[in-house]
């Protein structure tokens, strides 16, 4: 069976390639495993939360840029998490629909203080370091089909 090596592969697509006999391979710890072409336990939960991530990360990023920026930062965006972050195009325009909803419910100030920036970042990393590790414990106890 042919390889494909990737970060994620929804199970759609790792259904989809096992019919061409093509399976999905995640290295954890320098250990190859071959990723079920199954939905995983947990995957959906995990995929939720990491488009949760994402509208987070867009609203940090827009509290911060002047109000004139944020519509050709949106557009940006929205590009970039389909082409850099392998988002399909509709879980993109969720993520820039939802950031640009939540923002404008906000009170902020692209000028605010930016110890408070800081932190926000820090827990957004922080954040991003938890879906990393539920996402490895996934891909580790996948079941071998």
């Amino acid at each position: 069976m042919r390889t494909a090596r990737a970060s994620y592969v929804p199970a759609t697509t790792r259904a989809a390639l096992a019919r061409f006999g093509v399976s999905v391979v995640a290295s954890v710890d320098g250990t190859k495993i071959s990723v079920s072409p199954y939905e995983l336990p947990g995957e959906v939960e995990w995929r939720v939360d990491m488009l949760h991530w994402y509208i987070t990360k867009v609203v940090l990023d827009l509290m911060w840029l002047p109000r004139e920026e944020l519509m050709a930062y949106l557009e940006r965006t929205k590009q970039a998490l389909v082409a850099e972050s392998n988002l399909h195009q509709l879980e993109a325009d969720l993520v820039v629909d939802a950031a640009s909803s939540t923002l404008q419910r906000l009170d902020w100030s692209p000028t605010g203080a930016p110890e408070a920036r800081a932190r926000l970042v820090d827990h957004v990393h922080s954040t991003w370091d938890a879906l990393q590790e539920r996402y490895v414990n996934i891909v580790s106890s996948s079941p071998q089909r």
